[in-house]
């Protein structure tokens, strides 16, 4: 079910030249980069106790 709903919902894109898929995973790659910031914020204001401005000047 779930198997054939994925396989429907990519078909529109399996003719697309190798550079497409070059440039998507690429994309992805770069946005799950961009994502350690916000994770890293977290983590210096939660977990090791730093304060908004701290984490955000990058206290040294």
């Amino acid at each position: 079910m779930v198997i054939d709903r994925a396989k429907n919902l990519f078909k529109p894109y399996l003719g697309l030249p190798r550079e497409m898929y070059v440039i998507f995973f690429a994309r992805m790659i770069n946005a799950l980069g961009m994502f350690v910031f916000p994770l890293l914020t977290l983590i210096l204001t939660i977990k090791i106790g730093l304060t908004n401005s701290q984490a955000g000047f990058g206290y040294r």
